[in-house]
């Protein structure tokens, strides 16, 4: 329920209907106000033309109120007439509260909703004349046609207003509805291109200003497109290119070996065939971590029995054999998922692990329903927390005074992010128990 208030549309929507059901009560109360004024304004303009009729056939008559109108058929007028010889009504009247006046005619309401109205025919005359509306047009009493006729025109004000506002709530909530799939659709754009599809294309065709969004949308992905296919043609070339060179440094290194029996200079041989060693393998993660970000999501898939991948690693490996490295995984675990990407993830982990190791190195395997959890934690020194979030950026190193040995060729641990990523996984670094760095990867089932 939070989640679904949390979203601005959820709730503007909300705002609407709210507004709309507290002007429709307001409408209501205040046209019933109205209604019922008028109503009264109505009853009384009404008695008041009956009593000139009544009074005027009095004169006529040459009659005391007394004696002409308790004689009076009611059945002939559309009110009950009664004459009361003094000016309290509660003879006749005991159960009605007053409501107000209206041009001097005092207004009465009977706890049956029948209206009574007082009139007082002259100062010098006592007594007073009580017109009642008749049980007889209370709606039980009324034809029923015209009863439902009757309703119809007493409301129709009631209706109009009602077909207003929710002809206004219509009017505001298309356009929204409107914006809304727009900026959705803006949205989902702008996932894909930050999970990295720069092909995808926003459409053109909305609403103004939300169009000039897009066609921006558009051309960023455009030219991020055009600057990643030149990085990543240069990430692929430059190190082919450079393969050339170090094979002949290479080739002439091994030719002057034969030529010099120094054992000093035989030693300076040997360091130029590390150091091209070191740049052929920097070439080697250059290549996979630029094949790792054009990887396709079609990329091929197979089924892997952990224990026997992870046990198989180890053994091709050949790490540093003064380290200890345990394995805990349950033999039924397997997942389908890409070998290369996994294999990447794996190696370098464990590179990592076993250069910062003090003696042991843990790799422990875990799953459920939903996801696989690689844990591979050393006893080392650990990873301060401060430098966690730079550890997956090509190149970094936590610590610039660590040469080759044990620094790193600072591209281990990017790659293994983006091999994690490949495999729609996560990695994220903690402190190991007692001491050390753990790096856990989850990869979804």
């Amino acid at each position: 329920m939070n989640k679904l208030f949390s979203s601005f549309f959820a709730r503007l929507y909300g705002y609407i209907v709210i507004a709309m059901l507290a002007s429709m009560l307001l409408t209501f109360a205040v046209l019933d106000n109205w209604n019922e004024h008028n109503n009264t304004e109505d009853f009384v303009d009404d008695t008041l033309f009956v009593v000139a009729v009544l009074e005027r056939q009095r004169h006529e008559k040459a009659q005391s109120a007394k004696v002409f109108y308790p004689l009076l058929d009611s059945l002939l007028y559309p009110f009950e007439v009664n004459w009361i010889n003094n000016t309290s009504i509660e003879s006749k009247c005991a159960d009605c509260e007053f409501i107000g006046s209206y041009k001097n005619v005092d207004v009465y309401e009977r706890v049956d909703g029948l209206l009574v109205a007082v009139h007082r025919l002259t100062q010098a005359m006592p007594g007073v004349l009580l017109l009642q509306d008749k049980q007889t047009l209370l709606p039980e009493h009324r034809d029923e046609n015209l009863f439902y006729a009757f309703d119809l025109e007493a409301y129709a004000v009631e209706v109009v207003c009602v077909f207003i506002i929710l002809a206004s709530g219509a009017a505001l909530y298309l356009p929204l509805r409107q914006l809304q799939h727009s900026i959705i659709h803006l949205d989902d754009v702008s996932e894909k291109i930050g999970a990295g599809d720069f092909s995808v294309r926003a459409n053109k065709d909305l609403p103004v200003p939300l169009n000039k969004l897009a066609d921006r949308f558009n051309t960023m992905a455009k030219e991020l497109s055009s600057k990643f296919n030149e990085s990543q043609i240069f990430a692929q070339a430059v190190p082919h290119e450079l393969r050339t060179p170090l094979s002949r440094i290479q080739l002439a290194a091994g030719i002057l070996r034969q030529h010099m029996p120094n054992e000093e200079q035989l030693t300076l041989i040997d360091n130029i065939d590390q150091y091209i060693d070191d740049i052929d393998g920097l070439c080697t993660q250059i290549i996979a971590f630029s094949k790792l970000n054009l990887q396709s999501e079609k990329s091929s898939k197979k089924q892997v029995t952990l224990v026997n991948f992870i046990n198989n690693r180890v053994q091709q490996l050949a790490l540093e054999p003064d380290i200890e490295i345990r394995v805990y995984c349950s033999t039924s675990i397997e997942l389908f998922v890409n070998e290369v990407n996994l294999r990447l993830v794996l190696d370098n982990l464990l590179k990592n692990a076993v250069l910062y190791a003090h003696q042991q190195v843990t790799v422990r395997i875990e799953s459920n329903e939903a996801q696989v959890v690689l844990c591979i934690e050393d006893d080392g020194d650990g990873i301060p927390e401060q430098d966690r979030a730079n550890i997956f950026i090509p190149f970094a190193r936590l610590d610039k005074s660590r040469n080759r040995n044990t620094g790193g060729l600072g591209l281990g641990l990017a790659i293994t992010s983006a091999a994690t990523k490949a495999m729609h996984g996560s990695i994220k670094v903690t402190d190991a128990n007692p001491h050390g760095a753990k790096f856990m990867v989850v990869i979804p089932v």
